[in-house]
């Protein structure tokens, strides 16, 4: 009789393994990315004095919850450093309300913001990196969430 019983709730219990086991993972934390491509869409991390290129930044919330945030704009500030100085940013030049605009990404969305580096559309004059090896920061108000992990700079050069 006791074999009968195992026999007979094994299925259930496999049936039960198999939810445990191969449910999918919902992740707690959200990585950011942030890449440079160049103008043609190819990721590129050299580049030469004068040109432009494309700077993204992604984040993409795989929680179940939205991730709130409230920012004055612009929602994304992007920085070029030499060292620890700044050279170049995408706000350069330009002029923003001061006022504070709350927002959410919403459970499975992604935002996306980009740039096209080096100049920003109210830099005068514009301004051409000199060979060198530089660092990209972007800076987003949902990064000082708990739940968004560290956004990493991008080390990109200039030749001539």
């Amino acid at each position: 009789m006791k074999h009968l019983m195992v026999f007979l709730l094994l299925p259930l219990f496999l049936r039960g393994c198999d939810q445990f086991f191969f449910s999918p993972v919902i992740p707690d934390k959200v990585t950011p990315t942030l890449a440079l491509y160049d103008l043609s869409g190819r990721p590129a991390w050299v580049f030469r004095s004068g040109e432009d290129f494309d700077v993204r930044y992604t984040l993409t919330n795989l929680t179940r919850t939205d991730i709130c945030y409230q920012y004055g704009p612009p929602e994304v500030a992007f920085k070029i450093f030499l060292g620890d100085s700044v050279i170049a940013t995408s706000a350069d030049g330009l002029a923003f309300p001061q006022i504070i605009i709350p927002k959410c990404i919403r459970a499975g969305e992604t935002f996306q913001s980009h740039w096209i580096a080096p100049n920003s559309l109210g830099r005068i004059p514009r301004i051409s990196l000199p060979p060198g090896i530089y660092t990209m920061r972007a800076y987003h108000a949902a990064l000082s969430d708990p739940r968004v992990l560290p956004l990493r700079p991008v080390r990109f050069t200039i030749i001539r």
